[in-house]
């Protein structure tokens, strides 16, 4: 789930949404995962398919609609 902020940290949400499944039906409810944001409102999940090591990134439009996605396989990420 997310909800988005304006500038001013207003929300721009009027509660938490749930991020819309990629074509494949997945999301970002596995291990890890990174959240990104431009200056258009866009946004960026990235998601650790953990078991079988697989970065996917779902891409969604200002109104939270999926518009791309992309995956690299066999890569593992760690954190400090």
């Amino acid at each position: 789930m997310y909800q988005r902020y304006g500038a001013d940290g207003a929300a721009l949400d009027p509660q938490m949404v749930t991020v819309q499944p990629s074509s494949g039906g997945l999301s970002s409810w596995y291990d890890s995962h990174i959240v990104g944001i431009n200056d258009d409102r866009e946004f960026v999940v990235v998601f650790q398919q953990t078991s079988t090591f697989t970065v996917r990134a779902a891409f969604y439009g200002w109104d939270g609609e999926l518009t791309g996605e992309a995956s690299l396989g066999n890569i593992m990420i760690t954190y400090d």
